[in-house]
C-alpha cells in the first residue's frame, strides 16, 4: 500500500480517478503474478491509459499494450527493461514536472476544459483548420453542442480583443496625461501590462503604432503665419489679412523634409452652383469633412526621390529626376502617374508608420477653397500674380498676365486661408478616387468615391499650362492611372484619433 499513498499524495492534481486507475492497474498486475515493483509499474501505466483515453490521446502514451498485457498469464521478460524504463521516467516527471491540464481535466467541468483547449490554440492566435476540427472533436466527446462551443470560443475571442481595447485605452491616457516620451519606469509598466493583459508582441506593435505616430505628430506641432490675399473679378487686391495655421515636419533624410499642415474639420458645399461649372461639377452638396494633414506644397523633386530610394511595397519608382520635364529639388513633380503616386504614399507610411494617402475629391476641394465659395480661394478669379497658370487666358474682367509654361518653385505664390500653397496651377494632383461623371449618389462624408468598376482617376487644381477654368476649385479632371504629364500629388494623413 506504500506505493499507492505515494502515488495519490505526491500531488494534489492526482485524484481519485487516477488512484482507480491506480489500484485497478496495481491489482490486475499482482493478479498476474507480478511482484510488487512490477504491479507498481503497471499501476502507473494505468493511470496513464485513463488520462490519455480521457482526453482522447494515443495508446502510444503507454509504453506496452495494456489489453495485451491483461490476456497473459505472466509478463514477458523482454518488457521488463520497457516498463522498468518508463517507470523511472514517469516517477521523474511526477516528481519535477506540474501535470498539464490535458491530464487533470478528470476532475474539471467539461465546459472548463473546453476553454482551457482554446486558450492554448489561442496562444499564438492562430486557429488553424487542424484546431478547428480538434475543438470539434472534443466538443463531441466531452458532450458539448456545437452552439455552446462556438459560443465558448467566441467568448474567448471577445476576452482578447477586450484586452487589446484595454491596452490601446491605457496607452492612449498614459500619453494623453503628459507620459510621453516614455521614461524606463512607464516602458516597464506597459510591458508588465502586456503580460498581465497576455498581449503578444505584434498585437501589442500593431495596437501601439498608430497611436505613438500620433503622439509624436503632437509634440512636433508647429505654428506659421502668412498672408492671405482676396481680390474681386477685376483680380485687383481687395484685402490682405494674416493667416495663421498649424503644420508639422516630417523628416525625410538628409535634411529634406515634408510639411504638412492641419486642416480642420467642417461642412461645405462641393461642386459648382447653378450657373457656374459644367455637368460633372453638380449637383452641389453639401459634405462633412473630418480633420486631416495635407502636404503645405505639391511633392517636390527632391521629396520625391528621397522616398523614391525607400523599399519597394508594390511597384517600382525612378528616383532619378530626369522624367521630369522641369528639373530642380523645390519644383514639383510632374511626371507622375496614379499608380506611383500611391506606392509613394505606401513607401512613406511604412517609413513613419503613419497612414500617407491620397486625398479624396472632398477633402481636396475642401481644402482648396478653405471657407470660400467663390472659384478660387482668391476669389472671383486669379492673376499670374496669384498663380502659375496659362495666365494670357483670363476667367473674368482680370488683365492677361504672364504664361510661363513651365512650372515654378513650390510655394511662390501666396497661400489659402488654411496655408495650402499652389492649389490652383502649377501641377495637377492626384486624387484617391475613381472618377464618376457627376455627383449623383456620391458620399458625403469626406471619404473617396471608390466604385470598383471605373479604370480612371481624378485630378484636381489645374497646371502650369492649362487655362484658368481648369484651375477653378471645383473643376475636375479625368486620367487614365497609368498617365504622365503635368501631374503630380500632395498627401494627406489623419490626424490624432483618426490615424
Amino acid at each position: 500500500m506504500q506505493e499507492i499513498d505515494y502515488v495519490i499524495g505526491m500531488r494534489d492534481t492526482i485524484l481519485d480517478d487516477a488512484a482507480i486507475a491506480f489500484t485497478t492497474g496495481f491489482y490486475d498486475g499482482l493478479g498476474y503474478g507480478r511482484n510488487i515493483e512490477d504491479a507498481f509499474k503497471l499501476g502507473q501505466n494505468a493511470i496513464l491509459w485513463e488520462l490519455a483515453s480521457f482526453t482522447d490521446r494515443t495508446r502510444q502514451l503507454i509504453p506496452v499494450d495494456f489489453e495485451k498485457v491483461e490476456s497473459q498469464e505472466s509478463l514477458p521478460e523482454h518488457l521488463k527493461p520497457i516498463l522498468l524504463k518508463k517507470a523511472e521516467n514517469v516517477v521523474q516527471n511526477l516528481k519535477n514536472q506540474p501535470i498539464k491540464n490535458d491530464y487533470v481535466a478528470i476532475s474539471q467541468n467539461p465546459i472548463q476544459k473546453y476553454r482551457e483547449r482554446i486558450k492554448e490554440y489561442l496562444a499564438a492566435r492562430i486557429l488553424t483548420p487542424i484546431a478547428k476540427f480538434q475543438l470539434a472533436n472534443l466538443a463531441k466527446e466531452l458532450g458539448i453542442s456545437e452552439s455552446e462551443a462556438n459560443k465558448i470560443l467566441q467568448a474567448e475571442l471577445q476576452e482578447i480583443e477586450q484586452a487589446k481595447e484595454n491596452y490601446q485605452n491605457l496607452l492612449r491616457q498614459t500619453i494623453e496625461q503628459g507620459h510621453y516620451p516614455f521614461n524606463s519606469q512607464v516602458q516597464q509598466q506597459l510591458k508588465n501590462l502586456q503580460t498581465d493583459l497576455k498581449l503578444t508582441e505584434t498585437e501589442v506593435a500593431e495596437i501601439s503604432r498608430p497611436i505613438l505616430a500620433q503622439a509624436e505628430i503632437q509634440i512636433r506641432i508647429q505654428k506659421f503665419t502668412f498672408q492671405v490675399i482676396t481680390v474681386d473679378e477685376r483680380g485687383e487686391e481687395v484685402k490682405r489679412e494674416s493667416g495663421q495655421a498649424q503644420y508639422f515636419k516630417e523628416e525625410l533624410g538628409n535634411g529634406i523634409t515634408l510639411d504638412l499642415v492641419y486642416i480642420p474639420g467642417g461642412s461645405f458645399m462641393m461642386g459648382s452652383p447653378e450657373g457656374e461649372g459644367i455637368d460633372s461639377e453638380k449637383p452641389q452638396h453639401e459634405v462633412k469633412v473630418s480633420s486631416f494633414f495635407m502636404g503645405k506644397f505639391q511633392v517636390t523633386q527632391a521629396q520625391w526621390r528621397a522616398v523614391a530610394l525607400l523599399p519597394k511595397i508594390n511597384q517600382d519608382l525612378n528616383p532619378d529626376p530626369d522624367p521630369f520635364i522641369f528639373k530642380g529639388d523645390d519644383l514639383p513633380v510632374e511626371r507622375v502617374s496614379w499608380v506611383d503616386a500611391r506606392e509613394f504614399c505606401a513607401r512613406l507610411s511604412k517609413q513613419t508608420g503613419k497612414k500617407y494617402r491620397l486625398p479624396s475629391e472632398a477633402e481636396w476641394e475642401y481644402a482648396a477653397r478653405a471657407g470660400t465659395t467663390t472659384p478660387f480661394h482668391f476669389g472671383e478669379t486669379i492673376t499670374g500674380k496669384l498663380a502659375n497658370y496659362r495666365a494670357s487666358q483670363i476667367y473674368a474682367n482680370e488683365a492677361k498676365g504672364e504664361y510661363r509654361g513651365k512650372t515654378t518653385p513650390v510655394g511662390s505664390f501666396p497661400p489659402n486661408f488654411y496655408g495650402l500653397y499652389d492649389m490652383h496651377g502649377n501641377a495637377w494632383e492626384w486624387c484617391e478616387d475613381n472618377w464618376h461623371d457627376n455627383y449623383k449618389n456620391a458620399p458625403n462624408d469626406g471619404s473617396a468615391w471608390i466604385s470598383g468598376t471605373s479604370s480612371i482617376e481624378v485630378v484636381r487644381g489645374g497646371s502650369c499650362n492649362d487655362y484658368p477654368f481648369d484651375c477653378r476649385s471645383a473643376y475636375r479632371g479625368i486620367l487614365n492611372p497609368h498617365y504622365r504629364s503635368n501631374i503630380g500629388l500632395r498627401v494627406a494623413c489623419g490626424v490624432p484619433g483618426t490615424l
